[in-house]
């Protein structure tokens, strides 16, 4: 019988090794779920954790490359992980009648790239609240919290509040401004003007009621802290209670002077629903930099935000998540040629990414929204979990026309695509961006933000650069040798 055939063979083990191996197991599951996870990993901690690794990252680049930034322009797409990004680059491609692979995006071509590690301090994988509070704040956070550390809970609003990257801007005497193509109460956004424990309390009706008279919901907040921005373009009439009326908003706001523009109840179109009478993400951005890019300012913070990407994954359609990609590209592409890349800092990232894999041998310029063959096995987006495999609406109003798309298959049936925690990648331009290359925290974007900017926390660090360091020791040196003289 050759070594390797042992179908037939009864194999048994003694009663002593049977013991043994129970015990292992047993040994094991306790190690797998109680594994004791950092104490006290609050503001204070996460604001050391992150100076220390700018003190280690300045002392590694050269003093040409530790330079301040005017303006800051934060791009974030909701849940835009790797795969989507190879993904989106091979669809441009296609689109423009290539092969794919060879395309690029714009931020592709920035001189940095790293990647951010997106745990919570309670969970592995993040919501899209706590995952734009560490880019926000600097600070790393429990599940569902929003600009407000991991101390925070449901019985004291005060407890565990952070500031934000647009507060420490609006202090500094910078103007500030944000985009989106979501409703304006929606956790990613949300954060930027208000603090809460529960980011799904987006208006009062979401509140239970033994909670409303502890927490503002974030609607409700924005009215109370909105007039500190000096353009807000964004979806979510109704969450401020006023419903397809811009008179009804402009009696709700607290300020007439600033730009606010929502322009629909709930989240604007996808873009590639998108009528005319309704403004692109593009445009958006072109208004956002004209109202904030004026002569003889202290300059300007701008959010850039496509949460589409993040909601066309969560229903398995990676047609409509492509495109807007696509499109958070060709809005990125303007505001580079909007600024003076050497006084404005850009950052591209994700809060974090979505369960789409690209699988199979699919051939070069394979349909990247196909089989990966003609046997049609599989597709090659697949979708670790999400809805069952069909034909879905967008979800846009029945005058954009309710396109249909396909839902891409995924391997476990759930109602909506859960998020998925692997690293998401950063892209950076302009001054301060050699701060953001290798792998970090991702709260680190948030203290490279502060010190960029000369803004927050980190704003007046006394840091020295890797050559400065260098000086100071060959200084030293040359001390100690003149006294032993």
């Amino acid at each position: 019988m050759p070594i390797h055939d042992t179908e037939h063979l009864e194999l048994r083990r003694s009663d002593d090794s049977v013991k043994m191996m129970q015990l292992t197991i047993t040994h094991l599951a306790k190690c797998h779920h109680g594994r004791e996870v950092p104490k006290n990993e609050d503001s204070i901690f996460w604001l050391q954790n992150g100076r220390d690794t700018l003190n280690n990252r300045l002392r590694m680049i050269s003093k040409e490359d530790n330079l301040k930034a005017k303006n800051i322009i934060l791009c974030l797409g909701g849940g835009m992980g790797l795969t989507t990004i190879t993904a989106a680059r091979i669809y441009k491609g296609q689109v423009a009648g290539q092969s794919g692979e060879e395309a690029s995006l714009v931020f592709d071509n920035f001189p940095y790239s790293g990647l951010a590690k997106v745990y919570n301090t309670d969970t592995q994988v993040p919501d899209a609240g706590s995952g734009v509070t560490a880019i926000y704040t600097g600070t790393k956070t429990k599940q569902w919290a929003l600009s407000m550390d991991n101390t925070c809970n449901l019985q004291n609003s005060k407890a565990g509040s952070l500031s934000t990257f647009m507060e420490w801007a609006q202090e500094a005497g910078k103007r500030t401004g944000f985009v989106t193509n979501t409703r304006i109460s929606n956790p990613p956004l949300a954060g930027l003007f208000s603090k809460i424990c529960n980011s799904r309390w987006e208006c009062d009706s979401s509140i239970p009621q033994s909670f409303r008279g502890v927490y503002n919901d974030s609607s409700l907040q924005f009215l109370e802290n909105g007039r500190k921005f000096n353009v807000v373009l964004a979806g979510g009439l109704s969450s401020m209670g006023a419903y397809d009326s811009e008179e009804q908003l402009s009696k709700i706001l607290p300020d007439p002077n600033p730009p606010f523009c929502l322009f629909r109840n709930g989240h604007m179109s996808y873009s590639i629903d998108r009528q005319a009478e309704e403004p692109s993400l593009t445009e958006m951005t072109q208004k956002a930099i004209e109202i904030l890019n004026v002569p003889d300012s202290k300059g300007f913070v701008l959010l850039i935000e496509n949460g589409h990407i993040d909601h066309a994954h969560h229903m398995n359609l990676a047609e409509v998540a492509l495109n807007e990609v696509l499109e958070f590209d060709r809005a990125i592409q303007l505001a580079l040629k909007m600024t003076n890349e050497s006084e404005t800092l850009v950052i591209v990232t994700s809060d974090h990414s979505q369960p789409m894999t690209i699988i199979g041998d699919p051939k070069r310029g394979n349909d990247i929204l196909g089989y990966t063959d003609e046997s049609k096995t599989y597709e090659t987006l697949t979708y670790s979990n999400g809805p069952e495999l069909g034909l879905l609406p967008t979800g846009a109003s029945q005058s954009t026309g309710n396109k249909i798309f396909r839902s891409h298959r995924s391997l476990y049936i759930t109602n909506i695509s859960t998020h998925s925690g692997e690293d998401v990648p950063v892209f950076a331009k302009g001054p301060g961006s050699a701060l953001l290359g290798g792998v970090y925290e991702q709260s680190f974007i948030g203290h490279v933000i502060s010190y960029a900017g000369s803004m927050g926390p980190n704003k007046e660090a006394a840091i020295l650069s890797g050559v400065d360091v260098l000086k100071g020791v060959w200084y030293i040196l040359a001390m100690c040798f003149v006294f032993t003289i």
